[in-house]
């Protein structure tokens, strides 16, 4: 079922090539936007010491009795579509964020060095959970989005303490930090990022690291999604040993930009329909102190500067409206 809703993203951009002082607005499932959720441990449950100058993200168990057992998630493009990921992050209320860049953490189980196993990557944003009357409001399928992808000392190993099959650790699935280009301004809501990443080699699978905490298997709020056969799925672990109850997981992913003060919807007139230029005729009518001809329209101090009625207003109404920034 098709919804609309009441705030929009602002399709803005901060110009290529220009001076933004960026910061880390939001890493997922960690206690730091800074920090990206890999669960990184000097040695494996087991005991087993890192590489040199490294560190192990493994799989988690809450005990040596039950754990997880999904090292990652597949996104990668093929031949036949491939298949995609998304999960869920919120900007605060009174917020607007200026996106820059997002951080992916990857690997590719056969890739050898530090060469990028990563060739291309798309992104899109959505408002609202996809396959769930979630919008589409910044990215496609199609435009490459990568920036970079650079070899970590990180590297993913399988749980090393739940069996019936314990595999020893080792260096194999070197993780990777991959960069792509968001260049957009986001207003307060609930968000999902959906990627799909293209490998170096065709037909090379890559694997998204899924968020990963100390002797956690799962969170109330983790809700990852899987695009494949034409349909979003939650992605689900289903645990070692075969007892075991399946989880959902998060992925692990860090979101880089510019924090602001948000200005109001350009749902300007409450009717649900965003944007069209009734909302233009309706916030010039009300600010030259007419009336609002669907009873619900938002107020007039649309910066939210506290300065009202002024021209600043117009011009940031209109600037949101065309896709550009909240001024």
């Amino acid at each position: 079922m098709l919804k609309c809703f009441p705030a929009l993203v602002v399709l803005a951009g901060v110009a290529p090539g220009a001076a933004v002082a960026q910061q880390a607005l939001f890493s997922n499932a960690s206690g730091s936007p800074s920090v990206p959720a890999l669960g990184q441990s000097a040695v494996t449950a087991n005991g087993v010491p890192a590489p040199s100058s490294g560190a192990w993200s493994e799989v988690q168990a809450p005990s040596a009795m039950e754990g997880n057992a999904l090292a990652g998630i597949a996104c990668q493009s093929d031949s036949s579509g491939g298949v995609r990921v998304a999960d869920n992050f919120t900007v605060p209320a009174g917020e607007s964020w200026s996106l820059g860049q997002t951080h992916l953490y990857i690997y590719d189980p056969d890739a050898t060095g530090v060469g990028s196993p990563v060739v291309g990557a798309t992104l899109r944003i959505w408002y609202g959970e996809p396959g769930a009357g979630g919008q589409i409001v910044w990215g496609d399928a199609v435009t490459d989005r990568l920036t970079s992808a650079t070899a970590t000392n990180i590297y993913r190993v399988f749980n090393t303490e739940v069996g019936p099959t314990i595999a020893g650790p080792d260096a194999t699935r070197r993780v990777f930090d991959v960069v792509l280009d968001s260049q957009t301004t986001l207003v307060p809501g609930d968000y999902w990022l959906d990627w799909q990443l293209t490998p170096t080699t065709p037909g090379a699978w890559l694997f998204a690291v899924p968020a990963t905490l100390a002797n956690v298997r799962t969170l109330a709020a983790w809700n990852a999604l899987q695009f494949q056969e034409g349909a979003w799925h939650r992605v689900l672990d289903s645990g070692k040993p075969a007892t075991a109850v399946d989880v959902p997981l998060d992925i692990a992913f860090m979101i880089s930009g510019v924090p602001g003060t948000a200005c109001d919807s350009i749902d300007f007139n409450g009717d649900s329909i965003l944007p069209d230029t009734e909302d233009i005729a309706d916030f010039l009518a009300v600010f030259a102190g007419g009336m609002c001809p669907t009873g619900a329209c938002g107020d007039i101090d649309f910066n939210n500067d506290s300065l009202f009625p002024d021209t600043q207003d117009i011009a940031s109404f209109l600037s949101v409206f065309a896709g550009g920034p909240c001024v």
